[in-house]
């Protein structure tokens, strides 16, 4: 299968420089305070959010709002378009192309309406990049393509390169159109060594690497990918095409210079903290050993990436390290543990997303369609027979009245089996449709077509996790972890509905829902609060079922709440799935993991809420460091004891 590659996002700002770093920083900080609001001040502020993309986004962002509601209150349109370009970029860093797409799709209209080419070739080129990524390439070409004809018009040397490079990785996703992507990238290389562009260099040697790699032309692959190494120097890049020399290393059998080039990866992933790619590297690390047959140390770092793959959410890599580890322990002839973990993998993709199920409602909404348009045909040919057969046979009218009749109680007869077939078919795609979006925003998309994203500014957001569930699922068999897991999810689920909060979705052993959203409730607080405590009960009368010593009695879980405003809304336009976003939701995961065993952890706002609720009290637990929040006041509650 063709790797996905990462399209050029076109980040320049005007005529501004991005290098500041460390102090520069704080110098740039600094100089933005004491400028008076007008335009430079605007472009200093622009320059500043620059500098938080990768390293801090959501300071990016802040300081991006404070630079377009200055540009709005002086008039700056210009600076108004890049200000929401800022915005939407920092959004791409943190993967929530919903709000950047709604950035850009702003920034691109004020762009046009100051006939701004440049900054209109600029935005349809990210905004490609975005359909890109959401595997949507024939609009992303579309917007490719756009931005490559402004930019040829204008001559505009580096933004062609971008366009370029970005329509080759289109069509390096196919291998009928390699050819292609080997034409527009070698283009990019040429123009970007002209210009002396580093990044842009870096970005279609790694690309053409890409093409020869899948061509399985190995030595061309290493040459472009050691030209793109060495072009992106001290970037999270590096990386990434380490990761790519070190498969070309393992692809011909240099185990030894594989190794040591993914441990360099490793270890500039540490510097950087690039936890994904620090994931990436230590399957790739695993897979060598895999094909020494050192499946001890294969597993070992098998297990290194989930813990990582976990705590950054990388879903895609979770799911490939639980397929290794499957596949080294069946190669150790360890069947019972190769069965458990293939298990997991299929529970993890299934539990964040039934694609199954997802192309079913796809196909019978289609289907339904078809089904409805075909009926209408039909209709149509069989009333232009009758018409046909009424005027060439006036003479056998018997004969054409009964054959008439029988023509249409048959047809009569087909219409109805056709019609209980569509209404079977939309009853069917209708549970689909609730089995993975709520009753509003499914309406909402039958009426509509589509569904926006909303803000909502008081939203409970839940996480739950159970303690230890790796060293548990080493000592339980795939069958008996799987029954656990069910048991206990399918017991929330019936918890969420009572309460009438929300469910968003499972990822692996942790559960996550809100109250809330889709529509606010006044009780949503006390109810998501109420709904953990008897999340909790669940898992402890179960426990009681066994005795001490019996595995299933170590079950046990954390639960962490806390309310503040998020963002809602659908993801995907192929496979859909409500979720919510915002700091609300990291909140909560930092309460969930500083809360103790068997308790329920809440926020000093979800706290302040409920406090007068009669039957809950608290204990205040003092300020708890909180992972990237600082110290930050929790509260364990529990439900008050009845005396009688």
């Amino acid at each position: 299968m063709l790797r996905h590659v990462l399209p050029i996002l076109l980040i320049l700002l005007l005529n501004l420089s991005v290098s500041a770093q460390g102090n520069e920083i704080d110098s740039l900080r600094a100089h933005v305070h004491t400028l008076p609001e007008d335009t430079l001040k605007v472009n200093k502020m622009l320059e500043l959010s620059s500098v938080y993309f990768s390293s801090a986004p959501e300071k990016a962002i802040i300081v991006a709002e404070n630079a377009k509601k200055l540009a709005h209150k002086i008039g700056y349109r210009k600076g108004t378009a890049y200000a929401l370009k800022n915005v939407g970029i920092a959004y791409y860093y943190q993967g929530e192309y919903v709000d950047a797409l709604s950035s850009w799709q702003k920034s691109l209209s004020v762009f046009d309406s100051i006939n701004d080419r440049i900054g209109v070739a600029n935005i349809q080129s990210n905004i490609g990049a975005i359909y890109y990524n959401e595997g949507e390439y024939n609009r992303a070409l579309d917007y490719y393509l756009k931005s490559l004809k402004i930019s040829e018009e204008l001559k505009d040397t580096l933004r062609i390169v971008t366009a370029l490079t970005n329509i080759g990785a289109v069509y390096i996703d196919k291998s009928a159109t390699l050819d292609k992507a080997l034409e527009y990238l070698s283009r990019a290389l040429e123009l970007s060594e002209k210009i002396g562009a580093s990044d842009a260099i870096a970005n279609s040697s790694l690309n053409i690497g890409i093409v020869y790699f899948t061509r399985k032309n190995y030595d061309l692959a290493l040459e472009y990918y050691t030209r793109s190494l060495n072009a992106m120097q001290g970037t999270d890049g590096t990386v990434f095409t380490m990761i790519e020399i070190g498969k070309v290393y393992t692809k011909q059998g240099e185990y030894s210079k594989a190794l040591k080039t993914l441990d360099e990866a490793l270890e500039t992933a540490d510097l950087l903290n690039a936890k994904p790619n620090k994931t990436t590297a230590l399957v790739a690390k695993a897979e060598v050993y895999f094909d020494l047959k050192d499946y001890r140390k294969a597993i070992n770092l098998y297990r290194e990436a989930i813990i990582l793959a976990k705590e950054t959410n990388y879903l895609k890599f979770l799911e490939l390290s639980y397929l290794g580890l499957g596949q080294a322990y069946f190669a150790s002839n360890r069947y019972d543990s190769a069965y458990k973990y293939q298990t997991l993998m299929v529970n993890v993709k299934d539990s964040l997303y039934n694609i199954e199920t997802q192309k079913l409602l796809s196909n019978q909404l289609f289907n339904f369609q078809i089904e409805k348009k075909q009926n209408e045909i039909n209709l149509l040919k069989k009333d232009q027979e009758l018409q046909s057969l009424d005027l060439e046979k006036q003479k056998v009218v018997r004969n054409l009245v009964i054959a008439g009749f029988v023509s249409v109680i048959i047809f009569l007869l087909v219409a109805i089996l056709q019609k209980r077939k569509i209404s079977k078919e939309k009853d069917r795609s209708e549970k689909l449709l609730l089995n993975i979006l709520p009753y509003e925003i499914a309406e909402e998309l039958k009426e509509q077509g589509k569904s926006e994203a909303r803000d909502f500014n008081q939203v409970s957001v839940l996480f739950t996790d159970f303690v230890a569930f790796t060293e548990l699922s080493e000592k339980l068999t795939a069958k008996e972890l799987v029954n656990e897991i069910n048991y206990y999810f399918k017991a929330f689920d019936n918890v969420v509905s009572k309460y009438k909060i929300e469910k968003i979705k499972t990822i692996g052993d942790a559960y996550m829902a809100a109250g809330g959203v889709p529509v606010p409730n006044p009780n949503s607080v006390k109810n998501v609060v109420l709904a953990a405590l008897e999340m909790q009960d669940i898992v402890k009368e179960k426990r009681q079922q066994y005795s001490d010593t019996h595995i299933l009695n170590l079950f046990s879980m954390r639960i962490g709440i806390h309310t503040g405003p998020v963002v809602a809304g659908i993801v995907g336009v192929k496979k859909f799935q409500y979720d919510i976003w915002g700091d609300t939701v990291n909140t909560a995961a930092r309460m969930e993991s500083s809360c103790e065993v068997g308790k329920v952890n809440i926020s000093e706002v979800t706290y302040e809420i409920i406090k007068d609720v009669p039957e809950l009290e608290f204990e205040h637990r003092g300020k708890i460091e909180a992972k990237g929040k600082g110290k930050l006041d929790m509260y364990f509650v529990r439900k008050k004891s009845i005396i009688n």
